[in-house]
């Protein structure tokens, strides 16, 4: 019974990666850097010096770490008649691949960063050592902002990852999802800004009137702990969709540079995580919303009428 193996080096991950708990038959394993670029030239059969240049520019290892975390499973196969096992097998590939890269695309949600894997190689080992069975790479830009996995947020992001699958439910909330990924792969700070500015438009935008005033105002109510976080949310989203505003209409904005990019990308995140649990039409949302004020966020009221609708996964 023929037995392959995964080998998916992540991009971004730091922290405590090995705590991840991805389920199927995944695990995240911590690789000394010299293994990860060993077992990588062997299955994609270039030059060491090529993997270590891939390596680092995929922000899989970094010139100050030595080592880097890596997914990996096992999967094995009945002997049977050539044709049909090869179908089998890379129908199999696939399925556990894009079961993969759906756990890593929600699992970003828990981390300041976004985490990829580079390749997803399987192979098999004989005599000679390893030999590729079947390979697919992710050529998407990812920004270099560490995605960092810690004791603080393991727990929850793992179970996170156990109860949700894609998409997400309601579809509002999955729409803002993919610009928000977007906002991750963006090469220059205007169109990161642009996606996320957009994620937050797709929450909270429920009229035509006034948006710039009904988002920063919507995202201040709900997320604001307080009077004083509240305004400093409200503040930091109406001046986002300022600047937002200029890009779309002038196609510059000297005070682009002024935006704590990293407060608005925290700031989609946790909206996005916050109306997954409540779970209610946006025009609902933006009702409770409208009539609460800030540091009133926890008053917001989660659709319990109705059967929750966001997609449960099958633990059997």
């Amino acid at each position: 019974m023929p037995t392959y193996e995964l080998f998916a080096p992540l991009s971004n991950a730091h922290g405590t990666f090995q705590l991840l708990q991805l389920g199927e038959q995944f695990r995240v394993e911590r690789w000394p850097r010299t293994k990860v670029v060993k077992l990588w030239r062997q299955l994609a059969c270039l030059p060491k010096f090529e993997i270590e240049l891939q390596a680092e520019a995929s922000h899989v290892v970094h010139q100050k770490k030595r080592f880097a975390y890596v997914v990996v499973a096992d999967i094995s196969f009945p002997e049977g008649e050539l044709e049909t096992q090869w179908r089998t097998k890379h129908a199999e590939f696939d399925r556990v691949n894009n079961r993969l890269q759906e756990q890593l695309r929600l699992v970003s949600l828990y981390l300041n960063g976004s985490v990829g894997a580079v390749v997803a190689y399987w192979y098999a080992t004989d005599t000679k050592g390893p030999y590729l069975e079947s390979g697919v790479g992710n050529s998407q830009y990812r920004n270099s902002r560490p995605a960092v996995l810690s004791k603080y947020n393991y727990v929850p992001a793992n179970a996170f990852l156990r109860k949700v699958a894609l998409p997400l439910v309601p579809e509002y909330v999955q729409l803002a999802f993919e610009h928000w990924e977007e906002s991750h792969l963006a090469t220059r700070k205007n169109s990161e800004l642009l996606s996320l500015v957009t994620a937050l438009e797709a929450l909270f935008n429920a009229g035509v009137q006034d948006i710039r005033y009904r988002i920063a105002r919507s995202v201040a109510v709900l997320l604001g702990e307080n009077l004083e976080i509240s305004d400093n949310i409200f503040d930091a989203v109406r001046n986002a969709y300022e600047v937002r505003s200029k890009l779309v209409h002038t196609g510059k904005a000297k005070e682009l540079d002024a935006i704590r990019l990293f407060q608005i990308h925290h700031l989609v995140q946790e909206a996005i995580l916050r109306c997954l649990t409540l779970n209610l039409p946006k025009e609902e949302l933006s009702r409770q919303l409208t009539r609460l004020g800030f540091g009133q966020g926890s008053l917001v009221r989660a659709n319990v009428s109705v059967e929750r609708k966001t997609k449960v996964k099958d633990t059997s």
